[in-house]
Formats: C-alpha cells, sequence, structure tokens
C-alpha cells in the first residue's frame, strides 16, 4: 500500500525536475511548516504538519501580474486520536474497576496535484489555490491487531500572500481547507470490543456525531526557492 502511492509521487517530483531545467524562472519549490486544526468530528487532535510544494507557472498571456500554475503537494504529521471520542474501556480488579479512555498516534500522509492563480504587485503576490488527491491514516501497529493503513479521496482550497526577498527566495503565509472525504471515524477507535464498559454510561458526554466530511483548516509558513541553474533571468515580474 505505501509503495503505491510512493511511486507515483516519486514520478512527479522525476517531471518536476525537468521542468526546472527546461525553465528556471518560472518552477518554484516550498517548504511548508504549519499546523492542523482538525474538524471536531473527526476525533483528532491539532498537530503540526510538515511538507513540500512545487508548481510551475505558466506565461502570464498578456494578462499583466496574472499567472496560471500547476503543480503538486505533499504534507506528513503526527496526530493523535482523542480518546473521549471512543468507549471508555473498563478493567476489573477484584472489587475495583478502573474507567480508561484509550487514544493512539498515527502518521498522516496527505497529497495532491493542485492549480494556482495569482496576481503580483511589485514583490507581494496574492493567489488562490485547489487541487484534489488522497490521504492516507497508518495506524499504531502496537495498538492495533495487525498493521493498518487506509487511504481515502481529499480536496484542497485556499490561498495566501507570497513576499519576494529576492530573484530566487522569498516566502508565503498560506491557510487552505483540507478535506477528508469518505472518512470513518471507527475504523480509529483501538479498544479491543470485550473490554468496552456497559455498566457505567455516563462518565463521559455523548461523542461528537460522526460525518462522513471532515473540513480541517491548515494555516502555514511556506519557504519559497526558485531555480535559476542556466542564470537565465525574465524581465520584473514575467516568472512571477
Amino acid at each position: 500500500m505505501r509503495l503505491s502511492f510512493l511511486l507515483p509521487l516519486a514520478a512527479v517530483a522525476l517531471s518536476a525536475t525537468a521542468l526546472a531545467a527546461q525553465a528556471p524562472n518560472r518552477f518554484t519549490v516550498g517548504a511548508h511548516a504549519g499546523f492542523t486544526k482538525f474538524g471536531d468530528a473527526s476525533a483528532l487532535e491539532d498537530e503540526p504538519f510538515f511538507g513540500v510544494d512545487a508548481a510551475y507557472r505558466f506565461a502570464n498571456f498578456g494578462l499583466g501580474g496574472l499567472d496560471v500554475g500547476l503543480g503538486f503537494t505533499f504534507a506528513a504529521s503526527r496526530p493523535k486520536t482523542r480518546g473521549d471520542q471512543f468507549p471508555v474501556v473498563a478493567f476489573d480488579f477484584g472489587d475495583t474497576t478502573f474507567l480508561s479512555t484509550v487514544a493512539q498516534r498515527m502518521t498522516m500522509l496527505q497529497y495532491a496535484a493542485q492549480g494556482v492563480l495569482g496576481h503580483s504587485f511589485g514583490a507581494l503576490r496574492l493567489y488562490g489555490m485547489g487541487g484534489g488527491g488522497a490521504y492516507s491514516m497508518i495506524l499504531d501497529s502496537r495498538q492495533n491487531v495487525s498493521p493498518q493503513t487506509f487511504t481515502k479521496p481529499m480536496g484542497l482550497v485556499g490561498g495566501g500572500l507570497e513576499y519576494a526577498v529576492g530573484q530566487n527566495f522569498g516566502f508565503r503565509v498560506e491557510a487552505r481547507d483540507m478535506v477528508m472525504f469518505d472518512y470513518d471515524r471507527d475504523r480509529l477507535d483501538p479498544t479491543v470490543g470485550h473490554s468496552h464498559d456497559r455498566i457505567v454510561r455516563d462518565v463521559l458526554p455523548p461523542p461528537i456525531p460522526a460525518k462522513s466530511t471532515i473540513h480541517n483548516v491548515q494555516a502555514s509558513i511556506v519557504f519559497t526557492y526558485v531555480p535559476n541553474r542556466r542564470g537565465v533571468t525574465e524581465p520584473e515580474g514575467a516568472g512571477r
């Protein structure tokens, strides 16, 4: 399963490198450091993420500072499930019963193709983006009967502000909605069925109702680099 989604990502990366050699001033790569606020129904705690993206910006077609780009994005994080959203586990020791919630740490990967529409105002650039791909969750094998990984479709929509520090470097402030489709919260429950508490029902408030579509807000700072291996330059503003 893991190899099946890493191979397409490697192919995209190789294609992006080839584009960089052909048109160095139109190819941009970025390194993300951000934070995800997961939707309440996801049963996941908010968590930082790290990622990369790459985009090829086409000519502006005589539309001034407007540009259109295509590329991909990849991010990874280690979110933890919220134990209070799953059944309480009971442990009996003679005349004493202990009740406990159970959480697990997992690995989450997200990868998508995306389109970008931007407009430059000197060193500043406003842009919007949208795309689609998939997210994968790799569960903790120590807390589950066997290693479990599942992959579901995902959508992205958002935008941000970019500032060019120089010809080759800059940074962006970006916010986006990462939408997880076909979400199955029950698959994140690491507890064993027979250990669920059947006597004390009101130890925790009822869980948030489950949803199959989860909206998650991601905010990040992106450090960007524009390769210029040949030393070729374009008229100012043409490559933005």
